[in-house]
């Protein structure tokens, strides 16, 4: 009898563990970032196609960003905290997601939301951005005080960059000719 009794509990325990939407598409992959570190969620967003267009403080010690995959037009807020993230969903919509047109920029000088654009990494912690920017093309050809100038030497694009108490508090696209 004890011997049922601990395997029906453990059906019933393991039942209670299935979720009624098993099947997960590819299109959400995300919301299985939940629980992991934020610089894994980081690269598997990058690995996906995801470019980090903006980003903000949540709470106290929570730190969000949305990404954009423009092949896919998915725009997905991602809410870290202590690290860790908290939360990662498809928003469907914002400002910063797909509206602005991929043409349209001076030489050099990508368009806004395309992936050499670097002004998504403003309000980034200085020591994780600088990994992305350089994985993006882009290396550091002066420093000038708390301001260093990015050059992606493949495409001409120029970035000034502003570092204040650890994090990048200005970024601006700038003229091939400024770098």
């Amino acid at each position: 009898m004890k011997k049922f009794l601990v395997v029906a509990f453990t059906l019933t325990a393991l039942a209670g563990c299935q979720s009624d939407d098993t099947v997960t598409t590819n299109d959400d992959w995300y919301t299985r970032l939940v629980g992991t570190s934020g610089a894994v969620a980081v690269d598997q967003f990058q690995n996906n196609g995801f470019v980090s267009v903006d980003s903000f403080d949540s709470g106290q010690n929570g730190y969000g960003t949305v990404w954009y995959n423009a092949s896919t037009r998915q725009c997905v807020q991602m809410i870290s905290v202590n690290g860790v993230v908290d939360s990662a969903l498809d928003i469907q919509t914002h400002p910063k997601c797909g509206s602005q047109s991929a043409g349209g920029a001076p030489s050099g000088r990508p368009a806004v939301g395309n992936e050499y654009d670097l002004t998504a990494f403003q309000g980034a912690k200085a020591g994780q951005a600088e990994m992305g920017i350089q994985q993006l093309g882009y290396e550091a050809v002066r420093t000038q005080g708390l301001t260093t100038y990015w050059q992606n030497r493949s495409t001409g694009a120029c970035a000034q960059i502003v570092t204040s108490n650890g994090r990048y508090s200005s970024v601006t696209m700038l003229s091939p000719g400024d770098c």
